[in-house]
């Protein structure tokens, strides 16, 4: 493919979700591309947006601009001398939701689709999204499945009542009915508090900073860490009057002053650590607070007594 056969046309970015366009990072390394295909920032009445041509980039899967999604019209390429260094590459990333491999040798797609750490694997063909099979991913693209019946394990938990039913209505019985009548968020309330952990959760000197930052715009926050894809994997912040928090979740303490939760089944498998909120470069969540300032929460852990 030549630079002369490259299609005519460009994308657009908000500046709200990248920043200056001349000082991000995958910014400046479209404007030093030395690629074989495109990179050029297109002039004339667009030189004041952020339209690019299209760009390949060829280089090595360490690269910031391979391991992030970049949403407009770039793809990143490298090589690989065998399969064992092409299934490292592929795996070699944070996120896993879905892979392709393109091969005539079945045994090789058979042993890649397995191999790769991705929620979804496609095989010569790519983006089918059969109704029927589960979506999730692996590492930071999520925990949980969705659009299968699968996912209904992860936010429910069987329950079993038996009844002894009076012959006539008593002054207890009368006020129990009138309990349950209350509006389901009041209960779950209580019954957060009785599943509370102490001192499971704490956030570093930049976390707190960033939390102070974000009180001073939207005013009291809360955090939930709920385990779904994508976004649900990392801390979320939002406006603590715009969340309503499920019977589900489990309160693991307060950093600073927002509370913070964490949906159940993910608890289940995190509930021997100690969590710590952390704040790295980059974008947060496309509904969290932090996603703006070019710096975002993320959960790191240690191993706590059991």
């Amino acid at each position: 493919m030549s630079f002369n056969s490259v299609p005519a046309f460009s994308f657009c970015i908000r500046g709200r979700s990248t920043g200056n366009s001349a000082t991000h990072p995958l910014g400046r390394q479209v404007r030093n591309f030395n690629g074989p295909i495109g990179g050029n920032v297109l002039p004339g009445d667009l030189v004041g947006g952020y339209y690019v041509q299209p760009t390949v980039f060829k280089d090595h899967n360490k690269m910031r601009i391979f391991q992030e999604e970049i949403f407009g019209p770039v793809v990143s390429v490298t090589t690989f001398k065998d399969d064992a260094e092409a299934l490292e590459i592929a795996s070699d990333t944070l996120y896993g939701l879905g892979a392709g491999v393109w091969t005539r040798d079945s045994n090789r797609a058979y042993r890649f689709g397995r191999a790769i750490q991705a929620g979804r694997v496609w095989t010569n063909c790519y983006h089918a999204y059969p109704a029927h099979a589960a979506f999730g991913g692996y590492k930071q693209s999520g925990i949980g499945r969705e659009t299968h019946k699968m996912m209904l394990d992860q936010t429910s938990r069987p329950r079993i009542c038996w009844s002894a039913i009076a012959r006539r209505s008593s002054a207890s019985s009368d006020r129990l009915l009138a309990s349950l009548a209350r509006p389901w968020q009041g209960r779950a309330i209580v019954l957060k508090s009785e599943k509370t952990m102490h001192a499971k959760v704490s956030a570093t000197p930049a976390a707190l900073e960033l939390i102070a930052e974000i009180v001073a715009d939207h005013g009291p926050v809360l955090f939930h860490q709920s385990g779904g894809c994508c976004d649900g994997s990392s801390p979320m912040c939002y406006p603590l009057a715009g969340f309503i928090v499920g019977d589900q979740d489990v309160l693991l303490g307060h950093i600073g002053d927002a509370p913070f939760y964490i949906g159940a089944s993910q608890f289940e498998a995190w509930k021997h650590t100690d969590l710590i909120i952390d704040v790295v470069p980059g974008r947060g969540g496309m509904f969290s607070l932090d996603n703006g300032p070019e710096k975002r929460f993320l959960t790191r852990s240690t191993i706590c007594a059991v």
